[in-house]
């Protein structure tokens, strides 16, 4: 079977690396990024230049609408993966989360972390809670 590659027609610059999807990934969404820009590049195509400093805060709904833990650890592994397109070693992002249920608890703050693995594993050992969400009015 032939797939698509984005890397075939995708023209990353300034050392920007095309990600090629792998099997388990397609079909694939033909509008994604799929440069992986160096250090002090960001865009589609890594053309933009600058060290864009960023707070980035993840608001996480921690209840039972969320539907269960697994439906919760694929939204925690989300979160793990947009943090991967953050210049983060480079001090140019910050990331923090909050989670809510019954009450809003900072999960951890914009110093805890100063990698993205780091900040990866923090999203991971966020637990699930069952708690009601008290949203509306």
């Amino acid at each position: 079977m032939s797939y698509f590659d984005p890397c075939a027609t995708v023209q990353c610059e300034n050392g920007g690396t095309c990600m090629r999807p792998t099997e388990s990934q397609y079909p694939i969404d033909y509008y994604k990024e799929w440069c992986k820009c160096a250090n002090g590049w960001s865009g589609a195509y890594c053309t933009c230049a600058g060290t864009t400093q960023r707070n980035v805060i993840f608001l996480l709904g921690n209840t039972p609408s969320v539907g269960n833990q697994s439906n919760y650890d694929k939204m925690m592994k989300l979160c793990g993966d947009i943090v991967d397109d953050f210049g983060i070693e480079s001090n140019n992002t910050q990331v923090a989360a909050v989670t809510f249920g019954g009450t809003p608890k900072i999960a951890f703050g914009f110093a805890s972390y100063r990698n993205r693995q780091q900040i990866k594993n923090a999203f991971l050992s966020l637990s699930y809670s069952s708690a009601p969400a008290f949203l509306g009015a």
